[in-house]
């Protein structure tokens, strides 16, 4: 029998406030997380907390809330998908996959070289919308994948 260890970070705070100057050695458990020397969505995952600036909802296993940070932080809105994610990522299936690519991402991938197709718009020039393109591999993809590998 595997144990699996879901590190909840709390309101506000993020996995990577583990080098944090706002606390005396990082935040405890960002820091417990960083130091975990098993895989990473195999052993343990690091859930950012309600409020925290949505740093993990391209990667998430379920859909977002899309909350503002204010109401994360005031009304903990957010915990539940929190929740659902975990359980989820212990299952090693994702119910939800952001399959579209964002500007920074394109423009990361078209810096690199990676031969991208050019980017499409719709609408007039005052309610423009432009689409990327899609991921492939999606985040969620991938992390299945670890999960599958080596659980």
């Amino acid at each position: 029998m595997s144990v699996f260890t879901a590190y909840f970070c709390g309101t506000g705070s993020h996995r990577f406030d583990d080098a944090n100057p706002n606390f005396w050695n990082g935040e405890l458990v960002s820091t417990l997380a960083a130091n975990d020397e098993g895989r990473e969505f195999v052993h343990w995952i690091a859930v950012d907390g309600p409020g925290s600036g949505n740093l993990q909802d391209d990667n998430l296993f379920v859909e977002p809330g899309g909350y503002f940070n204010w109401t994360g932080q005031l009304f903990g809105r957010g915990w539940e998908e929190n929740v659902n994610h975990v359980l989820q990522v212990i299952k090693g299936e994702s119910s939800w996959q952001r399959t579209k690519l964002s500007e920074e991402e394109y423009q990361r991938l078209k810096d690199a070289g990676v031969p991208v197709p050019d980017v499409s718009s719709t609408a007039s020039w005052f309610w423009r919308t432009y689409d990327y393109g899609d991921r492939q591999p999606t985040p969620q993809a991938l992390q299945e994948r670890i999960i599958s590998m080596f659980r």
